[in-house]
């Protein structure tokens, strides 16, 4: 696939991730010792 497309689609994937890992620690009230982990775990995703 041509790179441009490929980069679009990783930020794309980033950016989805972040929103997901947002909005469950604000909505389940998480301290942020846990948001960072939890942040990091959504980053190790594939």
């Amino acid at each position: 696939m041509h790179t441009l497309v490929l980069q679009s689609r990783r930020a794309t994937q980033r950016s989805v991730k972040f929103i997901r890992w947002l909005r469950e620690s604000l909505r389940d009230h998480f301290a942020e010792t846990t948001a960072i982990l939890r942040l990091k775990a959504f980053n190790a995703m594939s």
